[in-house]
């Protein structure tokens, strides 16, 4: 089997409807052998009666019910039911191209990554504000799971930490083995915004060797409902975001001032008068973005969410 497209999903049957659509009408060479693994993350609204409907029209269908909630846990049960060789992460509201399996395959064969996240472009619902599209694509990432970095392939630097998107991800199946998995401690759970799993997969990925890339080729739409286009909730997304952050070890020589890294106090001041400064020019909703995340970083420290583990000193010379 060369791809499975793996969707993890829970109570969002009418968007897992229109996506499971895309799947349908996809149009594969012959020499592509690809199936479908769905993974109902316990849901309890019409996914079963979706799913049901969708895997009697389509053979190459499989799906499996999944209990244990969250959707980290639902990606390591979805990886481990694929047979193919390149698993494709596809969430439950994107819009494939009809030519999206063709494509992940063909970048995979070309790409010379072991893991890579494909482009995804905002389906948005309405007319995004002005205020949003003056953001750099970065700070769309998490809060919309947008991931664009243009139509060319090419494999991610060393301190290249613009992590793909979770909505489209092309990973080798034995790298999910060797890795260990996607960490379930940071996994969303129904409605929360809490998450970050897929960003530390992708780091601890390098961090052991494996080579990651960015595949424009291989685009899908996210979808980008109008309650997402809000202030609120890219703030509210940012401080979340920065509260639990990702288990990584901080430089060996870090000082503490009340549990929390000397630096990010210091970051904590710059954002607080950067926000400030900004609230008169048109960066102003970048610049709130800014101090959310930090608040959330020190917040985090002082709960002890966020790791104090610290690094190996650097050897001596």
């Amino acid at each position: 089997m060369n791809v499975s497209v793996v969707c993890c999903t829970y109570n969002r049957s009418a968007l897992l409807e229109r996506t499971l659509r895309t799947v349908e009408q996809q149009q594969v060479p012959d020499a592509v052998t690809w199936e479908v693994v769905l993974v109902d993350n316990n849901s309890d609204d019409a996914t079963p009666d979706v799913i049901e409907r969708f895997a009697g029209r389509c053979p190459n269908v499989r799906s499996v019910r999944h209990e244990p909630q969250g959707l980290s846990r639902a990606r390591n049960r979805g990886a481990e039911e694929a047979n193919g060789e390149l698993l494709c992460y596809i969430d439950d509201d994107v819009q494939l191209p009809a030519d999206y399996v063709a494509r992940a395959w063909a970048a995979y064969q070309d790409g010379g990554w072991d893991l890579a996240g494909g482009r995804s472009v905002p389906d948005y619902e309405i007319d995004p504000p002005k205020w949003l599209e003056r953001l750099p694509r970065q700070k769309l990432n998490g809060p919309l799971g947008v991931h664009d970095r243009g139509e060319d392939d090419f494999i991610l630097g060393p301190d290249d930490d613009f992590w793909p998107a979770g909505a489209n991800m092309l990973i080798v199946r034995n790298i999910v083995d060797q890795v260990g998995g996607f960490n379930p401690e940071l996994s969303r759970y129904a409605k929360s915004l809490r998450g970050g799993g897929d960003n530390e997969f992708y780091r601890r990925a390098r961090d052991a060797g494996f080579t990651v890339g960015y595949s424009g080729s291989c685009r899908l739409g996210h979808w980008a409902p109008a309650t997402r286009l809000t202030r609120r909730y890219f703030i509210r997304w940012n401080i979340i975001a920065g509260f639990t952050g990702m288990d990584e070890a901080l430089p060996a020589d870090t000082v503490f001032w009340l549990g929390v890294p000397r630096y990010e106090w210091r970051a904590l001041v710059a954002a607080f008068f950067g926000a400030v400064g900004g609230m008169v020019t048109r960066n102003r909703m970048l610049r709130a973005i800014d101090l959310s995340n930090t608040i959330g970083r020190v917040a985090g420290y002082l709960t002890g969410r966020r790791t104090k583990e610290l690094a190996a000193p650097d050897p001596p010379d």
